[in-house]
């Protein structure tokens, strides 16, 4: 169990809050993110480490509520647990300094432009992302299902359970070899769907 020690709201459906996690509080590294579980039958929820503090052995998340899972982690309160607290995940950021910072601009712009053609002829549909991620949903295939089939491998992205946006998934543009795997994997599997 990951005890909540500080609970704070930021807004009427945003909170902070600072998880008791004593190894993920000493490996993580910015730019990686947590997944966490309120309790056996809750969702698993991806979140971003906002912050973390090695001697208090704590790492800092904000929840937003977007679904059931989130809203349960909204309820809980200071003293409360959760049941998982999977990382550090991902990869950490590159730090941007001057030097590399138009490289590092870029190589993320190539990587993101290279996976919307890719994504496009696979049969997926988004907007003209210009962001460091892509909303997409496929012509054929439901996004939960594509959701639980990449998270079987491995590879995360992001599903809502919002009716207006449950058929769409929220896809980070990673490294390039992280979006070659990405795509390799849809390629096999919409093969079989």
């Amino acid at each position: 169990m990951y005890p909540i020690v500080r609970k704070e709201t930021l807004a009427d459906n945003i909170i902070l809050m600072d998880i008791k996690a004593p190894r993920v509080a000493n490996e993580c590294l910015p730019g990686q993110f947590i997944i966490a579980k309120t309790d056996e039958v809750g969702e698993r929820i991806p979140l971003t480490i906002c912050d973390y503090d090695r001697e208090k052995e704590t790492v800092t998340i904000v929840v937003q509520t977007i679904g059931a899972g989130t809203e349960r982690m909204m309820a809980l309160n200071e003293g409360d647990a959760l049941e998982d607290f999977v990382g550090p995940l991902g990869c950490p950021s590159e730090l941007c300094e001057e030097e590399n910072l138009e490289e590092t601009r870029k190589k993320i712009i190539e990587t993101r432009e290279w996976t919307k053609k890719e994504l496009r002829a696979l049969g997926f549909t988004f907007g003209d992302s210009m962001s460091n991620f892509i909303f997409a949903s496929h012509e054929r295939v439901p996004a939960t299902e594509l959701f639980e089939a990449l998270r079987r491998e491995h590879i995360y992205v992001r599903h809502f359970t919002k009716e207006r946006i449950n058929n769409y998934l929220r896809i980070s543009i990673g490294t390039r070899e992280e979006m070659e795997t990405f795509i390799r994997f849809l390629k096999e599997y919409l093969k079989e769907a």
